[in-house]
């Protein structure tokens, strides 16, 4: 290196790898910094100049740059910038100021890079632009002139496997269902590999399907057309924000289980097959404590009954659909709040307090934010799960058969949804007065 030679100085080993950002906005680390560090704090390093082509390279973080600087100066080790023409002593005071003046205008302007990129990503996400790689089922529409990314357009060969997806989702079928059906069917995803459930369940999040521009949580217009219409995607969101990731659905084999409840500590129900054979088969049983058990096939048949004979008047139907027409707009609004409520939390959870009545203040935001939050959850789903009914009792058709034929999950989805108090009233499982009593006889319906 001739910048080097000129002061002197002979590059006597391989040179440390320093590929990477040495900002604090860095995702990724830099190469062989760390490595750098370590042989400077064990006496590895073993050579007297430390050579960094520009002062920024030392590190954007002033506390990252400070450490290097000490550990330079123990190690009796100075350090030569090529852009400043010029060796450091680090045991010299008035260098030590230079080079953490330097390391503090080199973090400024990180700062200030970074403000500057996430004000334009913020502009370019209100418009409805794009941004990165369209998702599968999306493809690129560039200007045939500079180049530059437009928008984003329907991609032929994909969108029908996205409308699919969505379609079987929002009819109940499980993730595992939906993965397992688009590879039996020949659909691989862009690198040829078949579809796993997680890359299934990145899919049904995406905003942009619906014609949604997503950013931090807020989401506005987009300039392309969308896959699925909203109340599709928001219905299959609700869908995704019931089911526990990395849980195995499905697992539970009865429609009421977790749903019907004990009428002692009010504790759900959950079936059980007992050890040893009965007259009576499958049971439930108090999940909580035990406190009472009961045969699962009278109770499934009289709970059946009771939603099923719910559905299948004209009144119920009328009601639903009505509640679900005038709701779209509510909740629009919900949704609206939701996101704002969260990117709220978000920016207090990241903030950090100067004093401690700052931190009682965050703290209370805090609190508020997420008691808010969960209220507007609980409004989102009420507002969203009507689909589900609307389904099952739509005019001219059987409702029992529906019933029949409806997934599992959309089972438990409405069971839940109509067995409280202000609906079809919580069904509740009393203890037996005596051995022979039957097990309807112990049902208890309790309303509002």
């Amino acid at each position: 290196m001739r910048a080097a030679a000129g002061h002197g100085i002979t590059i006597s080993d391989a040179p440390y790898s320093d590929i990477g950002s040495a900002s604090r906005y860095a995702r990724r680390p830099r190469g062989d910094y760390a490595q750098l560090i370590q042989d400077l704090e064990s006496g590895r390093f073993g050579a007297r100049v430390l050579v960094l082509w520009e002062g920024s390279r030392g590190s954007r973080r002033s506390l990252e740059w400070y450490t290097l600087i000490e550990l330079c100066r123990e190690a009796g080790v100075r350090i030569f910038i090529t852009s400043h023409d010029r060796v450091y002593n680090p045991a010299n005071w008035r260098d030590r100021k230079a080079l953490r003046d330097d390391a503090s205008a080199s973090e400024a302007s990180s700062d200030e890079t970074s403000a500057r990129v996430s004000r334009d990503m913020s502009d370019i996400a209100r418009k409805g632009h794009p941004h990165g790689q369209a998702p599968i089922g999306l493809r690129a529409v560039h200007d045939t002139r500079t180049g530059k990314l437009v928008t984003w357009e329907e991609d032929p060969k994909y969108a029908p496997l996205i409308r699919e997806l969505f379609d079987m989702v929002r009819r109940g079928v499980s993730i595992r269902g939906a993965t397992m059906q688009m590879n039996a069917d020949g659909w691989r995803n862009r690198s040829g590999n078949p579809f796993t459930d997680q890359h299934v369940r990145s899919l049904l999040k995406k905003p942009a399907y619906a014609g949604f521009r997503s950013h931090h949580g807020t989401m506005y217009p987009a300039t392309w057309e969308p896959i699925v219409d909203t109340e599709t995607f928001w219905a299959v969101q609700s869908r995704l924000s019931g089911t526990r990731k990395g849980a195995r659905p499905g697992r539970a084999g009865h429609p009421f289980t977790m749903t019907l409840r004990c009428g002692v500590c009010v504790g759900p129900l959950s079936s059980f097959n007992p050890t040893r054979p009965t007259p009576d088969g499958p049971r439930y049983r108090c999940h909580r404590k035990g406190c009472v058990r009961v045969a699962q096939a009278p109770v499934d048949e009289f709970v059946t009954e009771l939603i099923v004979g719910y559905l299948s008047r004209a009144d119920v139907y009328e009601d639903l659909s009505r509640r679900w027409s005038g709701a779209s707009g509510e909740l629009s609004d919900v949704r609206g709040q939701l996101a704002e409520r969260r990117a709220n939390l978000a920016e207090l959870e990241g903030a950090e307090p100067a004093t401690l009545a700052e931190a009682r203040v965050i703290a209370r935001s805090i609190e508020t934010n997420e008691s808010e939050i969960s209220d507007l959850e609980k409004l989102e789903r009420e507002l969203s799960t009507p689909p589900d009914l609307l389904a099952l009792i739509e005019p001219g058709g059987d409702v029992r058969g529906r019933w029949e034929a409806t997934p599992l999950e959309v089972k438990r989805r409405v069971a839940r949804l109509l067995l409280v108090p202000g609906v079809l009233g919580e069904v509740r499982i009393r203890k037996a007065a005596h051995r022979l009593e039957p097990a309807t006889d112990r049902l208890v319906i309790r309303r509002d």
